[in-house]
């Protein structure tokens, strides 16, 4: 692992700290030196006899007594590379040792005249000759006195040094004989060494093959039983009554039914749970078991919308995992179910209203990003104070006949289908003060938020799903399906779900049907306070924006007076007038009569 981060260095820099005894003669005594254990086998070092072909040593000026005068006519040489750790090993890239020995490693104090209490690490006993790429332990070094579980703790430049075998045991001596034995390599008097920065970086689990198959089973197992739970729940004529259903159904010549539809997809997740299993098994690998879900959603509409952002979910995550796999044999077939995956997104796309290819680039997510939002839907695992969290959004018109002072639609104000989106940064729906993009004039101007409602592109739920700050966006279906019946009317409701994290803010609109140009919208509400998910009625909230006038050519008009209120269905394009920045409708219409927010519209977040 190591190996393939380590920053490459010149091989051929040798640098050599000088080891001083008080008369000046080459003394050890004081030495210290840095252990490293375990790493490349004996049988993979190559012995290197003769001359040597690294550094020809001009011999050292041993202490009396010192073992190490025959065993220098060949000098060392070592290379320690620029290197990441998790604090407990190092790498030493190349060490040659002319007879048998190790490598020591010390701190930097070594630098300050510390010998001895500089090293932290030893290497196992190596054989003469080469070795490469070799794995030595820190702080486990014979007569060092470390704290157990110690560890770097910080960036900092290490020292390698070989050391030679003077008493034939095997065993470095060097520490807890005061430098007396095992001497370092020299020379010219000097010892041979090699410095590198390291850094500290924090510990990572190697991911196996099993535990991406494992991942995704269980994101596979979610599904399966989602879908199951849902046809159980509901029955096909409900389905194919409800308001996703006649989005597609409509003229009655669908040859399967929505329902139908739903249940291939549930019998392709049962599919990948059988043959993830069957694989993971087959490695020698435990198939993690299904587990109790709770996914929440009340109704068709809702679990339509809720299918969508789950289904993308599965596809991000495939595209995150298919990586990590080693064994090339296993990414053909984890491809194929990330393009099912995908198909099954696209097709409750259209179901919510919203584009089934809405961007050109799809999202990677890491197993820890796609298990977090699983696990709102595991029992016993809800994700508390996690990154993202996922709300329930209801939006109900509460206007009453009367609400208008009109006789257009009785008074009361029918409101079309609510786009919404999750962002960072600035409100990608609309900005006061700012003229409107074409997806908010569409729905100003006609109450279409685009995508498969008519016009096909080109309505805010595109510009939503297309902005780079967007994490999730859709439409929120209106009761009775969106091309049939495209208003919301008195009393009835929608509801949708979005993730989001304390850093993002949610937006929507939707049209004030009988008006002029007006909607109403999230300037950017945020769904936290603090850390804390919010919950209740947010209509009085300050960032619900009310009444917006939008590129007014209709300003005469009053509420309910417009002689082509819409949405009403006929697909036409919507007029445009002039250009004017988007504004608050009583701040621009003062002498109208304008109902309050909270008589037409109410808007609820639940957090899961």
């Amino acid at each position: 692992m190591y190996d393939a981060l380590r920053r490459t260095k010149n091989n051929d820099r040798r640098k050599n700290i000088l080891i001083e005894s008080e008369n000046g003669a080459s003394n050890c005594s004081n030495a210290s030196v840095i252990a490293f254990r375990g790493g490349v086998s004996l049988s993979n070092t190559a012995k290197v006899g003769g001359g040597g072909a690294l550094l020809s040593a001009a011999g050292g000026t041993a202490a009396a007594g010192d073992k190490s005068d025959e065993k220098s006519s060949e000098t060392a040489s070592v290379t320690f590379d620029d290197q990441e750790t998790t604090g407990t090993t190092v790498v030493v890239a190349e060490v040659f040792l002319p007879e048998d020995g190790y490598v020591a490693i010390h701190d930097s104090s070594l630098l300050d005249g510390v010998i001895v209490g500089s090293v932290i690490g030893i290497s196992k006993y190596l054989e003469g000759g080469t070795c490469r790429n070799l794995d030595v332990t820190l702080f486990d070094v014979a007569g060092a006195d470390f704290d157990d579980d110690i560890a770097l703790d910080e960036d900092q430049t290490l020292i390698a040094m070989p050391h030679m075998e003077t008493n034939d045991n095997e065993v470095y001596n060097f520490v807890e004989t005061g430098g007396e034995e095992d001497d370092p390599y020299t020379e010219d008097g000097e010892a041979v060494v090699d410095d590198g920065k390291v850094t500290v970086v924090e510990e990572t689990e190697e991911v196996t093959d099993v535990d991406v198959l494992n991942f995704a089973l269980t994101l596979e197992h979610l599904e399966a039983a989602y879908y199951s739970e849902f046809l159980d729940e509901y029955s096909e004529r409900e389905v194919e009554t409800s308001g996703p259903a006649r989005v597609l159904t409509g003229d009655g010549n669908d040859r399967y039914t929505v329902y139908q539809k739903i249940q291939t997809v549930r019998d392709h997740e049962e599919a990948h749970v059988e043959a993830l299993t069957q694989t993971i098994e087959d490695l020698g690998g435990e198939p993690v078991e299904p587990l109790n879900y709770e996914v929440p959603y009340d109704s068709i509409e809702a679990f339509v919308a809720l299918s969508a952002t789950i289904e993308a979910v599965g596809v991000s995550a495939y595209a995150g995992a298919a990586p990590l796999i080693e064994n090339d044999d296993l990414i053909p077939p984890a491809l194929s179910v990330h393009s099912v995956e995908a198909r099954h997104t696209s097709y409750f796309n259209v179901l919510n209203t919203t584009s089934p290819f809405p961007n050109a680039f799809d999202p990677a997510r890491s197993i820890d990003e796609v298990l977090e939002i699983a696990s709102q839907f595991i029992v016993g695992m809800n994700s508390e104070g996690g990154d993202k969290r996922m709300f329930t959004v209801t939006v109900e018109n509460v206007s009453k006949p009367g609400t208008v002072d009109t006789d257009r639609a009785n008074g009361v104000v029918p409101l079309s289908p609510p786009a919404y989106g999750v962002y960072t940064g600035e409100n990608p729906a609309f900005v006061p003060g700012e003229d409107a993009n074409d997806g908010t004039e569409l729905i100003a101007e006609d109450g279409f938020p685009g995508g498969p409602l008519p016009p096909e592109s080109g309505g805010l739920a595109d510009t939503l799903a297309e902005s780079e700050n967007v994490s999730g966006s859709g439409v929120a279906s209106s009761p009775g399906g969106s091309i049939e019946a495209p208003t919301l009317g008195p009393g009835e409701s929608v509801e949708f779900s979005v993730m989001a994290s304390a850093e993002e803010a949610f937006t929507m609109e939707t049209m004030f049907v009988q008006s002029n140009d007006w909607f109403y919208g999230f300037e950017g509400l945020a769904l936290y306070d603090g850390d804390e998910p919010i919950e209740g009625e947010v209509t009085d909230l300050p960032r619900i924006v009310r009444r917006q006038y939008q590129r007014g050519y209709c300003a005469r008009y009053w509420p309910g007076s417009k002689a082509r209120p819409g949405p009403n269905g006929d697909g036409r394009r919507p007029r445009r007038g002039r250009a004017e920045p988007i504004q608050l409708a009583e701040e621009r219409h003062s002498d109208f009569d304008i109902p309050d927010a909270e008589d037409v519209i109410e808007a609820t977040v639940t957090p899961k």
